[in-house]
């Protein structure tokens, strides 16, 4: 290439402008190559944008021969609690009634065997331990108290996780069948008769027959047996197992008995004594047919003891079967004492219960025990001196409480005084420790403040409950759980768990203790055979497991090793194999007359195509509705139109007149010269317009597709079915139908390339709706009719051709045609397309012209240097020539 040139110099000619000029004649070739270049590039651009839009419309073709876009099923239910449906394209569309009795549900099983932990210690007892004979889950206040010659136990027994419960109080047993210590004085023998509501509300009723109660035992055994016979026969009717459905308790009022019946369960099963006197217990039990029981709600129940000294109520207290709580052992440190202590007792696997910060003072009497009940503290026997230093205010978690005169209150006022003043505290006095305690009223660890600068009293003191007295301070605390991740003998289970095997549903399964957590159990259990799903809640902190079906859980095996299915409180004994919780049961519905019974409450074998979900029961029907979901037709047809109006839009170009022909010339380097950004902005944009018009116009594959795709869009489909042959069958025209200035442009449905518009127009079209919502299945023929594949060369291609699906033959023709390597445009477009060929044409010409241009340059400079030189060399003879002359 031709460096810097400067010319003229000698010659005094203007060379450089010689040299543009000359070169501007030489460039006029290459010009014109390069116009023709980037006119093909802006015909490859044309061509592949349509490229791009047969491709839209082949994707819409698509989804317009799937069977959901047409036969997707919507379902609706007149009632969703007892039943909801899905459909597959298949169901018909009706509507179905659907009554349900009785729901399916899978047999399922929790921790439900209850254990005992003491949370307050008293009365020389220091632990209870043990499986509790019944299934309860309470907080058992015990309280020995001395009355008169007599010593009386009393437990409250606060029921958890059933809410309210329905007591019904009996009549007094006859004094003689019972003497007022509770010793049964004849035989309780016969049947006992109750009544019930059944989990489908129908009234039953189920008799319990035996010997309840023998002469010598305590009237707790005669309401321990029949509570463990009711309750027994109770889950065999129901098919639950370990649900305490009933409780019976011994009440003791002024040396006579009576027995209380407490339903304790969630669910209200209307339980009632029932029967006849004659033959039966029901009169000796004090619920005669003549007698009305006295009946209320509540959510606690108390069961006494009554004994002639505390060695004999020691007995009857401890005993398995009729003590204060069944199935106990008690540990004491010496003989029981009057006081009281605080029995927890429920399913969960590390058992405990809410507790409560307490200040506990020392010893406050002078050796003989504080009388509690004389007037005048100095008089009761504390061992601190009394004088008016005890009357004035002392204070208690700030609140201030006034003392007057302490010579006219006794201990129990002063208590009471105490317990009543707000400061959110019980005082109490134990006389078998002789020692007072605070307790705060709210459970947890919270803080006891005792006394305060400026209080005048020495009450505080004199409950030996001050700083300097040897008080002991214990922080309450809420329940809590076992560690799921530890390993099983460190995770705080209440019973200690061993090494070994345990059965589920025959599948045995091993467990190191030492060494496995109860997480690792449960992922083995899921992992087995055994057919159920156990899981721990960290809240109940409970076991449960779901079997995969209806069948029983059965636990326990002789051959098992372990503990661990009792330590977890799902069985009472390892090695005998026995059915636990609930057994599952079948669904029973009727649908459109016909009764079914199935093992799922997701039911798809009765209605064809239809997928039942049973919610709840009921005694009227509910309606299952099923129609066709329009919108996914008219969602997928509006996207197929939009896209096929904007090809016909692309298509239908306007002429060109003669001022703006001038925009369809290329734009050479030496025109941009004279022109701004702007100028040259706008120019490349009208020329890239005004050439895209004329590409279209001039091309004959455009115009045929043109021609050919809107005669295909209304072919006639005769071969697939009568109802439907073609688009106006379903509703279907060409936009602007009767004006043919907008008919001529060839939409379809309506005036627009806008998706949102056109499905608004289709929504409206009650002919496409009809057809949609009531043919479905002729709708979806007519587009996606698939008959077997004949060749174009076979006498049976024209019919193959009239049967095949509407969808299926305009994208066949947009393929065949147009799309494919060999089709009008695939032709033209890639690697191996007639545009690329001539655009690579063009370059290498371009590239020869440049070269030739080049050398021409070169040329001229060469020209005009030598015409320089020789010019310079005439110059300089001639000067040589003057000077000669001149000598």
């Amino acid at each position: 290439m031709a460096g810097i040139q400067v010319g003229g110099i000698v010659s005094g000619l203007d060379t450089n402008s010689i040299v543009d000029q000359l070169m501007q004649q030489a460039r006029v070739p290459v010009d014109r190559l390069y116009g023709d270049y980037e006119y093909k590039n802006l015909e490859n651009t044309v061509f592949s944008d349509i490229n791009n839009m047969l491709g839209n419309i082949n994707s819409d073709l698509l989804n317009l021969r799937l069977e959901s876009t047409f036969k997707t099923k919507l379902t609706s239910s007149t009632n969703d609690s007892v039943v909801t449906a899905t459909a597959t394209t298949d169901a018909e569309v009706r509507s179905h009634s659907i009554s349900v009795s009785q729901l399916a549900q899978n047999s399922i099983a929790s921790s439900a065997y209850t254990r005992f932990s003491l949370s307050h210690t008293g009365m020389n007892i220091t632990k209870v331990t043990g499986l509790s004979y019944d299934y309860l889950e309470a907080v058992h206040n015990v309280t020995v108290e001395q009355s008169g010659a007599d010593y009386v136990s009393t437990t409250k027994s606060t029921v958890q996780n059933v809410g309210t419960m329905s007591k019904a109080a009996g009549a007094a047993i006859d004094g003689a069948n019972v003497d007022s210590y509770g010793e049964m004085l004849s035989a309780f023998t016969g049947d006992v008769t109750i009544s019930y509501d059944d989990e489908n509300g129908d009234a039953q009723t189920l008799t319990v027959s035996g010997t309840f109660a023998s002469i010598g035992e305590d009237i707790n055994d005669l309401a321990s047996n029949l509570e463990f016979a009711l309750n027994q026969m109770m889950n065999s009717s129901m098919g639950t197992n370990a649900v305490q459905y009933i409780s019976m308790r011994a009440e003791h009022d002024s040396g006579t008995w009576n027995l209380a019946m407490y339903e304790t369960t969630v669910d209200d099963y209307n339980i009632s004594m029932a029967g006849t006197d004659a033959g039966t217990l029901r009169n000796e039990l004090g619920f005669a047919e003549a007698y009305t029981p006295t009946t209320s709600s509540t959510t606690t129940m108390y069961k006494y003891h009554v004994a002639d000294s505390l060695a004999n109520l020691q007995a009857k207290m401890f005993s398995p079967t009729s003590g204060v709580v069944s199935g106990a052992t008690f540990t004491v440190t010496d003989d029981i004492t009057t006081g009281s202590i605080t029995i927890a007792q429920d399913s969960s696997l590390k058992v405990s219960s809410d507790t409560y910060s307490t200040y506990t003072g020392a010893a406050a009497s002078t050796g003989s025990g504080i009388d509690t009940t004389v007037k005048g503290l100095d008089a009761a026997g504390f061992s601190t001196t009394i004088d008016s230093n005890m009357n004035g205010t002392f204070t208690i978690n700030d609140t201030v409480i006034t003392i007057d005169d302490y010579t006219k209150i006794s201990t129990n006022d002063l208590l009471g005084i105490i317990n009543s003043s707000g400061a959110g505290v019980t005082a109490s006095y134990d006389s078998g420790t002789d020692k007072f305690s605070i307790k705060s009223n709210n459970a947890g660890s919270s803080i006891i403040d005792l006394g305060a600068y400026g209080d005048t009293s020495d009450i505080i003191k004199l409950l030996k409950l001050d700083y300097s007295s040897d008080r002991t301070f214990k922080a309450g605390s809420t329940e809590g759980n076992i560690d799921a991740t530890s390993k099983l003998t460190d995770s705080g289970l209440t019973a200690y768990p061993y090494t070994g095997t345990f059965s589920i549903n025959g599948v045995s399964i091993y467990v190191d203790t030492s060494t496995e957590s109860l997480n690792d159990v449960i992922a083995k259990v899921n992992r087995s055979g055994a057919g159920v799903t156990m899981s721990y809640d960290s809240n109940s902190d409970k076991i449960s497991m779901v079997s995969d079906g209806i069948d029983e859980i059965t636990v326990g095996s002789t051959g098992d090793t372990s503990n661990l299915l009792e330590a977890l409180n799902l069985t009472s004994d390892t090695e005998t194999a026995q059915t636990i919780g609930e057994t599952g049961q079948r669904a029973i519905l009727t649908v459109d007359g016909s009764t079914y019974v199935r093992e799922s409450n997701t039911v798809s074998d009765i209605i064809s195509g239809v997928t039942l979900t049973l919610n709840g029961t009921s005694t009227s029907a509910a309606s299952i509705g099923i129609t066709v979901d329009s919108d996914k037709a008219v969602e997928a047809f509006s996207k197929f139109a939009a896209h096929y109006n904007e090809l016909m839009e692309k298509l239908n170009v306007p002429d060109v007149n003669d001022d703006e022909e001038k925009y369809m010339e290329y734009l050479s380097d030496a025109d941009r010269e004279n022109m701004g950004e702007d100028e040259i902005a706008n120019y490349i944009e009208k020329y890239e317009m005004y050439n895209t018009y004329d590409i279209i116009r001039k091309s004959s594959e455009l115009r045929n597709m043109d021609t050919a795709l809107r005669k295909a869009f209304f072919s006639e489909r005769s071969g697939i079915n009568d109802s439907i042959n073609d688009m106006s069958d379903i509703g279907i025209e060409v936009a602007g139908a009767g004006d043919l200035n907008t008919e001529f442009y060839g939409y379809i449905a309506e005036f627009s390339t806008d998706y949102e518009e056109i499905m608004s127009k289709l929504k409206e079209n009650s002919d496409f709706i009809s057809a949609l919502t009531e043919k479905p299945d002729s709708v979806f023929k007519f587009f996606a009719n698939s008959p077997d594949k004949v060749e174009k060369t076979d006498p049976g291609y024209s019919e193959y051709q009239s049967k095949l699906g509407w969808s299926r033959y305009f994208s066949n023709l947009i393929q065949e045609r147009y799309t494919s390597d060999t089709g009008m445009i695939g032709n033209k477009l890639g690697a191996g397309g007639t545009i690329y060929s001539e655009i690579a044409s063009l370059q290498s010409r371009i590239e020869s012209q440049e070269n030739r241009v080049e050398s021409q340059l070169e040329m001229y400079w060469a020209q005009f240097t030598a015409m320089e030189n020789a010019i310079a060399d005439a110059q300089s003879q001639a000067s040589d020539f003057n000077n000669a002359s001149g000598g």
